[in-house]
């Protein structure tokens, strides 16, 4: 009776023990999930604000480097009009200066021969008059002045033929001057010119109206009359070329501005593949960096549900091999007791250690759905363990049969031992990973579980043991669960997997004699269904 009595107490706080560690494990298996959904989103809010800022950097350059262009064309189109007027002007200087200077050679030329024809006329006077006063002497005076009336009549017609021709020399210069001035589209000082040529003129105006011959001189000023009007023609000529060059020239910097915005479109458009291309490369970066904080969490994930294990399963483990292995009992009589006793488990306990079994033999043997294992130690662990697959399945056999005895309780705890070093290998190798994710930040207000008065009952003593009524565990959140970010992955929990540890206890049970079980307010595993949001980093492939 004794010996059943302490087997019935060491099942009932084995029992209460894997409850207890099942609740932690679910507890610190949900805060760390809203520890690192809290950091997902602020290393997302972050990333966003980078690009943000990277954006308006981006676009202050490019404005930088458009009116840097702009600049520069403005700059070179004064700099190149600059050029042309000078060198219109000193070109225009230079075609005016040699006019001038050709006019006045031509001028004086003209002078030159009026004077000379003037002296000629002059001598001849003198002549006739020193004739006629020889002629006057003689008898034949009347002859003598019809022969001076002839030759005067033939030198007057001589001097009229010569100037025609000198008209028409005259007239064909200044076609040569009309045509040289013609050609240069530049020439706009025409007017000082004239001024000149009048001046000039009416200089000789005045001097031919004093000689006897003022009529050929009026014929002259007749002509140089007509040669003003055709200056006048062509300054309005020069006048209309150069507003046709004006607009000329307006075209071709219209034609020049247009060409140097291709160009700046253009940079600009290159600028722009380079800026996606750049953005095209980060993609390719931030999925390996997904890849790794997938990984991360997985193995935080595995050792944040086993962490809390080591204290109690070490516990427990003492405290079994202590019990089993009491010298008053001897080992042909264990057997019988064992035989006789486990008929008298009650069935669920039982089903509670046939699904601690399967969830270690599980979790042993496999992954979560969805991961992939990476880890060289979980490989080493599978490669090294004997039968591990068989033995949770053996257990269970045991356990529906009836038939499990106290080496089945080893086994399991061996199997615990395992878990307890696979944990302990996975949290060495990565130690850095998980103190950088679990820092606590200040700025980050992690939601507590609660709960409400009414579920906080006092516990209860029957049949002499102490039992504490569970409280329902309040989740916000029923059904499935999907995280909030677009592009973030869920995974489907197994129903089997994920079922809920049944924590009723028998109320039948004896008065417990020996070591007092603690009692502790543990809340209920919840019964999780549907979809759990996977806490990996959302892909950030979105944000281009």
């Amino acid at each position: 009776d004794y010996c059943e009595q302490k087997l019935q107490e060491l099942q009932l706080s084995f029992t209460k023990t894997i409850d207890q560690v099942t609740e932690r494990m679910q507890a610190d298996l949900r805060f760390t999930e809203d520890r690192l959904a809290e950091l997902v989103e602020s290393e997302k809010n972050a990333r966003s604000a980078q690009l943000l800022d990277l954006g308006r950097q981006v676009d202050h350059k490019n404005a930088e480097i458009s009116d840097m262009v702009r600049s520069q064309v403005e700059l070179r189109d004064q700099l190149a009009t600059r050029e042309d007027l000078r060198f219109t002007e000193d070109r225009l200087a230079e075609l005016v200066e040699s006019e001038k200077n050709a006019r006045s050679a031509q001028l004086l030329d003209l002078g030159r021969q009026v004077d000379q024809k003037n002296a000629e006329i002059s001598d001849m006077v003198r002549s006739q008059v020193e004739l006629r006063d020889q002629l006057a002497t003689r008898q034949d005076l009347r002859f003598t002045e019809d022969r001076l009336a002839e030759l005067v009549e033939s030198e007057k017609n001589a001097r009229y033929a010569q100037l025609l021709d000198l008209g028409r020399q005259v007239d064909h210069k200044n076609a040569e001057i009309v045509e040289m001035v013609r050609s240069q589209v530049e020439l706009r000082d025409q007017l000082a010119t004239r001024q000149d040529l009048r001046s000039v003129v009416e200089s000789a105006h005045s001097e031919d109206s004093r000689s006897p011959e003022g009529a050929l001189s009026a014929t002259l000023d007749t002509k140089l009359q007509v040669l003003d009007a055709a200056l006048a023609d062509l300054q309005r000529e020069l006048q209309t070329c150069k507003e046709h060059s004006f607009n000329q020239s307006s075209e071709v910097e219209q034609m020049v501005i247009k060409a140097l915005s291709n160009e700046v479109n253009k940079r600009f458009h290159g600028l722009e593949s380079q800026m996606h291309k750049t953005n095209f490369d980060a993609a390719s970066v931030f999925a390996r960096l997904d890849s790794v904080e997938a990984d991360t969490l997985k193995l935080s994930r595995e050792s944040h549900d086993f962490a809390s294990l080591r204290s109690d399963v070490e516990a427990v483990k003492r405290r079994l091999l202590v019990q089993t292995d009491r010298p008053s009992i001897a080992a042909t009589g264990l057997t019988g007791l064992e035989s006789s006793t486990r008929r008298r488990f009650p069935p669920e306990l039982r089903e509670n250690i046939s699904n601690l079994v399967q969830k270690v033999g599980e979790t042993v043997n496999q992954g979560l759905p969805g991961d992939e294992v990476t880890s060289d130690t979980a490989s080493s662990f599978h490669s090294g363990a004997k039968s591990g697959s068989d033995l949770p399945e053996q257990l269970q056999q045991q356990l529906r049969d009836g038939t499990v005895s106290q080496e089945g309780y080893r086994q399991a705890l061996v199997v615990m031992q395992q878990l307890k070093e696979r944990n302990d290998s996975l949290r060495e190798k990565n130690a850095e990973l998980v103190e950088e994710m679990f820092v606590p930040d200040p700025r980050v207000s992690v939601p507590l579980p609660s709960w409400s008065a009414d579920q906080m009952i006092p516990a209860e003593v029957r049949g002499g043991s102490a039992m504490l009524p569970v409280a329902p565990y309040q989740r916000h959140t029923t059904g499935a669960m999907r995280s909030s970010s677009p592009g973030s992955h869920t995974r489907v929990l197994d129903r089997a997997k994920m079922a809920a540890v049944p924590t009723a206890v028998p109320t039948a049970v004896p008065a417990v004699i020996g070591t007092p079980v603690l009692v502790s307010r543990v809340p209920a595993v919840p019964a999780v269904s549907g979809t759990v949001p996977r806490t990996g980093s959302p892909d950030r492939r979105q944000y281009f």
